[in-house]
């Protein structure tokens, strides 16, 4: 991901599916968008004001998913495993259009979305890329959840706990170097309910 150009896709492509929280099929269409244009949710089924910006500011919920809104209450959920696949892959600008308000779950992963993208193709953009640089700790806590993004000149790291009361899941802690690591195991990995 430390590539300097921005990147789109090289075509369209389309999939189907059900949304976890609402049960409603969806059908999506995602299509290559002109540099600097960023990724964008358009909602084929308002007439208007349907424009959605995948961007931190238009972050409304994160409870059990992720959900977009504009300005005008259109709003688009559960994007995180489409917009892990974009960050994956390298896409910078992209139009998805949705005629529901739910991306499909498809396997509970982003694994089917890194397979249309690579089918599709990804393409160069003559525009540089544009970064954010953590120049200093950010930290947040919530009870008994906590999070840090700490300066680190290679690209994205994460490390993460869950420790859960359900002996199922219990105590994981994991390390992944986004810009260092194959990623098949992070991009398959599924959603638990």
């Amino acid at each position: 991901m430390n590539e300097i150009f921005q990147k789109t896709l090289a075509k369209s492509f389309s999939f189907k599916g059900l949304g976890l929280h609402s049960g409603k099929t969806s059908s999506v269409k995602v299509l290559p968008a002109a540099a600097n244009s960023g990724i964008n949710f358009v909602r084929v089924d308002l007439k208007k004001d349907n424009l959605i910006a995948a961007n931190f500011r238009n972050v409304s919920s994160t409870q059990l998913c992720t959900v977009l809104k504009n300005k005008s209450n259109a709003h688009v959920s559960t994007v995180e495993h489409l917009m892990a696949a974009f960050y994956i892959k390298g896409i910078d600008n992209a139009t998805v259009e949705i005629d529901n308000a739910e991306v499909p779950i498809m396997d509970g992963s982003s694994n089917d979305f890194i397979n249309l993208i690579n089918k599709s193709g990804v393409t160069d953009q003559n525009v540089k890329r544009k970064f954010l640089k953590i120049i200093k700790e950010i930290s947040f806590t919530e009870k008994e959840k906590s999070i840090s993004i700490l300066p680190n000149n290679l690209g994205l790291k994460v490390e993460y706990e869950l420790n859960y009361k359900n002996k199922v899941i219990g105590n994981q802690k994991n390390q992944v170097e986004f810009f260092n690591q194959n990623l098949s195991d992070v991009y398959s990995s599924r959603t638990f309910c």
